[in-house]
């Protein structure tokens, strides 16, 4: 679902800089659907949506460009230097293949108030 942007947003959103950041949330479900991981593009932990997503440092690649009627991939880049990632990858039955990924993005100031 997205989060509808209301003027003070819209106007945040188009200033060339900003003193608050746009904070990047991801949902990753395995296929079972028992098995969840929700991370956030920050130094610190958020709650959003009534959920807690975890600090962590990742990258999306941009979204290709399909013509043929093909579902489009895009890679995730999770930093797993401490193996909590790989915890996770083990716990699921298909040793981590086809997860579905929701993607967020919310402005900090909509987590506040």
């Amino acid at each position: 679902m997205a989060i509808p942007l209301i003027q003070p947003l819209i106007e945040e959103k188009n200033k060339v800089s900003q003193d608050q950041p746009w904070l990047l949330f991801l949902t990753l479900t395995n296929v079972a659907g028992d098995l969840t991981i929700r991370l956030v593009r920050n130094t610190e932990n958020i709650n959003f949506k009534g959920y807690e997503y975890v600090a962590f440092p990742f990258e999306i690649d941009s979204l290709p460009d399909t013509s043929k009627g093909s579902l489009p991939t895009m890679a995730i880049k999770l930093s797993n230097v401490d193996r909590q990632i790989q915890s996770y990858v083990e716990q699921d039955a298909t040793f981590g293949s086809g997860w579905s990924v929701v993607v967020s993005l919310a402005h900090i100031s909509q987590l506040n108030g």
